[in-house]
């Protein structure tokens, strides 16, 4: 059985479909949290609560992580998956962009990742898996922040690997392939790109992510950690 903590993904596109492919396992307990109280879209089940959190605030998420332990007695997977967008350029981005950016996308990731790990270490294992994004290690025109801060996440991931090995607990990054959703606006833009740019149909994008972190998750990898996972068919 494993006791999984997602931390914001009840609201988004790839929360929701990475929450509903880890509960068709029924040895899998599912706790996901929303900047808002009831997000719209969230799935239900038995086996899923959903906690509101505004992941800047460290006493917050470290609260939420203490109440997930009380009640479920350890956290065995913790998949970090909040993000937001602020897209404009440098030369005009507001210092409110940058930072709110950073705060929710990287920072927050950090918080979540120094408090699970101590009740992780203390147990000697575990597993952290985190969304960062193929900006991130390749950058991307009027979205400095939001590479910067995927880019922190994929340095966060493999920094993070080496101090935690020792401890049998893996840290691994996806950079899930392009999928339209509120995150990007539904950008018919961006969608276009995306095709053009990928190998195969990006259609099957979001299936895949999910496939792949349940995979992540389950017991039939134990060996892996450090690595950066790009699931789609871009060359990078």
């Amino acid at each position: 059985m494993s006791n999984i903590l997602i931390i914001g993904g009840a609201g988004s596109t790839i929360g929701n479909a990475v929450t509903k492919k880890l509960l068709e396992d029924p040895t899998h307990t599912v706790v996901t949290t929303s900047h808002e109280k009831q997000p719209q879209g969230a799935m239900r089940s038995d086996r899923l609560s959903i906690r509101q959190l505004d992941i800047r605030n460290e006493t917050a998420l470290q609260e939420c992580i203490n109440a997930f332990c009380q009640t479920h007695g350890c956290i065995d997977i913790l998949i970090n998956n909040a993000g937001i967008l602020k897209d404009t350029f440098a030369s005009v981005m507001k210092s409110s962009e940058w930072q709110d950016v950073i705060d929710v996308n990287l920072t927050g990731i950090f918080y979540s990742c120094k408090h699970v790990s101590r009740k992780m270490i203390a147990r000697k294992r575990g597993k952290i898996i985190n969304v960062a994004s193929y900006k991130g290690m390749v950058g991307c025109r009027g979205q400095v922040n939001y590479s910067a801060s995927k880019a922190g996440v994929i340095a966060l991931t493999k920094s993070l690997a080496r101090e935690l090995g020792k401890f049998n607990i893996s840290v691994n990054a996806v950079c899930p392939g392009f999928i339209s959703s509120k995150l990007n606006g539904f950008s018919g833009a961006k969608v276009q790109r995306a095709r053009e740019e990928s190998l195969l149909d990006i259609k099957y994008n979001l299936s895949d992510i999910a496939n792949f972190i349940a995979f992540l998750c389950s017991d039939q990898l134990q060996s892996v950690s450090g690595q950066v996972f790009c699931i789609d068919s871009r060359i990078h």
